[in-house]
């Protein structure tokens, strides 16, 4: 009986152990599983949200158009991605916004240079095709002119050595000495007709020298101009026209044109998923402005290598 107790004893203890170890792993199956869940979330799922800041009206662009410039750009991560990786909100801390500084000053100083080179080269331009019909002119007149001049030699000295002959001979019959007055009349008007020619052959001239001496002097201010926009504006530029940073937001500095300002936008939506520079000079993530394409905006490899890494794409 003894035995029986004992050997009853023993199966209640059994059973509360177990009983104890199923309860415990029970309880601790749910903080594994969440702890599951957590650690294979994938970054870039979550939209990154933003906002319009303020936009100096001396860009001369507002608020709206920034924000379907911004959109375009946007688009282009998505597209590239296959995640929804921005999301515009009025609300939202992140902001992008215009700031008006020397940079942009400097923007507009070469735009206006610029502005002056096609003018210069459309004043160059004018001036070589009327320098060019001139010449033309002239060296079809001058032509003419020496083919005028020899006949009119021709004639007169054929009229001059009729006349020695008639004097040689002690005079002539009247008939003979009124075609030698007629002939010499005639001489004398077409002498009168060669220094017209002349003329304007010397005024042809004159007004293709003066267009030579203009268009010297657009050459010297044009070449000036040139230089001068060279060592001002002439070398690639590091990614100063904008900066993306976590407390103040995407900010702008300079633009040119509305497709540099998307070029720029894109650039800095990359530093905002966490995207840093790339070694690829064509490279819209490339640290320096230069040998991207503005005309069609596309990544390059090293550009989709990177939104794959800090995205997780593969």
């Amino acid at each position: 009986m003894e035995l029986l107790r004992k050997l009853a004893l023993f199966i209640l203890i059994l059973v509360f152990i177990f009983g104890l170890g199923f309860i415990a792993f029970e309880k601790s199956q749910p903080q594994v599983r969440n702890y599951i869940a957590a650690t294979i979330a994938k970054p870039c799922r979550t939209s990154l949200k933003y906002a319009i800041g303020p936009v100096d009206p001396r860009f001369n662009i507002s608020p709206e158009k920034l924000r379907d410039i911004l959109g375009t750009a946007e688009k282009l991560w998505e597209k590239n991605s296959g995640l929804n990786l921005f999301e515009y909100d009025p609300q939202a801390e992140l902001k992008v916004l215009l700031v008006y500084d020397e940079r942009q000053q400097q923007t507009l100083e070469a735009g206006q240079l610029e502005t002056s080179l096609k003018n210069l080269d459309v004043q160059k331009t004018s001036l070589e095709k009327q320098q060019s019909t001139l010449s033309k002119e002239y060296e079809g007149k001058l032509s003419l002119f020496k083919l005028a001049v020899k006949k009119y030699e021709d004639r007169l000295k054929k009229y001059n050595k009729e006349v020695s002959r008639w004097n040689s001979q002690g005079g002539t019959s009247e008939d003979e000495y009124n075609k030698l007055r007629k002939e010499e009349k005639a001489l004398k008007e077409e002498f009168r007709e060669l220094e017209k020619k002349e003329v304007e052959l010397n005024d042809i001239a004159k007004k293709s020298d003066t267009i030579i001496t203009q268009e010297n002097n657009i050459i010297a201010n044009y070449n000036n101009a040139v230089n001068t926009y060279k060592s001002k504006f002439g070398s690639s530029q590091e990614f100063e026209k904008g900066i993306f940073d976590a407390g103040a937001g995407i900010i702008i500095y300079q633009f040119k044109e509305i497709s540099d300002l998307e070029l720029t936008l894109i650039h800095e939506l990359g530093h905002a998923i966490g995207i840093g520079h790339v070694e690829n000079s064509k490279s819209i993530m490339y640290y320096m402005i230069g040998e991207q394409n503005l005309d069609v905006m596309t990544f390059t490899r090293e550009d989709l290598g990177a939104l794959g890494l800090v995205c997780q794409l593969n």
